[in-house]
């Protein structure tokens, strides 16, 4: 029987807010990801936590277990601090670079995982243009960056960070229902904001909906997510982003999968193939993937090209 701190993390959060929204806004997840790793959590233990039919209600054993788990998180983080403190201070400093377009709804997540993981860690963050982020980690200002990336030269390696389900994402008066996913057909029906034509994201959108007969026509065409959502939040239309872009800094927005069929898009983590992650910087990496997990849906699924 193993759990993961993040689902430990998720229940504590459940339990204190009341909600899966208020818990997602204070762990900078989504509200779909909190869902997941709470339920996994639940069916681990075999235990049903939370009345969903009574205002998220915790259960007799919800609260039997809460201070037991809080013990165990607040043991696990003073440990991490304890062995912090023997290694190399230098070690406990790293920099790194994400898209400027991703940065607006990726860093506060990654920035979760930086105090509730590693508070003693000194991180610089870069946030330039995608096409500065390779030149900036071999010229040596980052350890490694994060984005998404193709054609990619042989000294350069990369590893999957995350996998984030598309999401529509529209202003929050237009959705008549709390709904767990949206088909692509309902998006379609919308002004569509999306990625231009010659985007790798945007050519799997096109061809795994030309298997379904369908078409995308986009109302606005932008390169940079966080454009996207801007546009939305505007009254533009329906942006197209991955789940595990947060657009928590709208509170006049939601962001719903899409399903029939779910597209996905990976996020990568890229650095030096002949200078390896520093300790920090690994235990950074291996963090935000535990952070970022949880929001690519089992239904068949087609993966973005990096």
């Amino acid at each position: 029987m193993r759990h993961t701190i993040r689902q430990l993390e998720a229940f504590v959060a459940v339990c204190r807010a009341g909600s899966f929204t208020k818990a997602a806004s204070h762990l900078c997840l989504t509200q779909s990801a909190v869902s997941v790793l709470v339920k996994h959590f639940e069916d681990s233990i075999g235990v049903t936590l939370f009345d969903r039919r009574n205002s998220m209600a915790p259960s007799a054993a919800a609260r039997e277990l809460l201070p037991r788990i809080e013990r165990i998180l607040s043991q696990l983080e003073t440990l991490g601090s304890e062995a912090l403190s023997t290694q190399d201070r230098d070690n406990a400093h790293f920099n790194f670079a994400v898209s400027a377009g991703l940065a607006p709804g990726l860093l506060p997540r990654l920035l979760h995982v930086v105090n509730q993981c590693r508070p003693a860690i000194e991180v610089t963050i870069y946030d330039p243009e995608p096409t500065r982020l390779v030149a900036k980690l071999l010229e040596g200002e980052v350890e490694f960056c994060i984005g998404h990336f193709s054609n990619l030269a042989p000294e350069l390696e990369v590893e999957r960070l995350a996998v984030g389900q598309l999401s529509a994402v529209f202003l929050r008066d237009e959705c008549e229902a709390a709904e767990d996913a949206i088909s692509w057909d309902d998006v379609l029906a919308t002004p569509v904001i999306a990625p231009p034509r010659g985007i790798p994201l945007r050519t799997v959108i096109e061809d795994t909906l030309a298997g379904y007969n369908r078409t995308l026509e986009p109302a606005h065409e932008v390169s940079l997510f966080a454009t996207c959502v801007s546009l939305a939040a505007n009254g533009f239309g329906t942006a197209i982003v991955p789940s595990y872009f947060s657009v928590g800094q709208y509170s006049q927005l939601v962001s719903v999968p899409i399903v029939g069929p779910v597209i996905t898009r990976d996020l990568m983590v890229l650095s030096r193939s002949s200078r390896p992650l520093s300790s920090s910087a690994r235990m950074f990496v291996e963090a935000a993937k535990t952070a970022l997990a949880g929001d690519a849906c089992e239904e068949r699924t087609v993966t973005a090209a990096a």
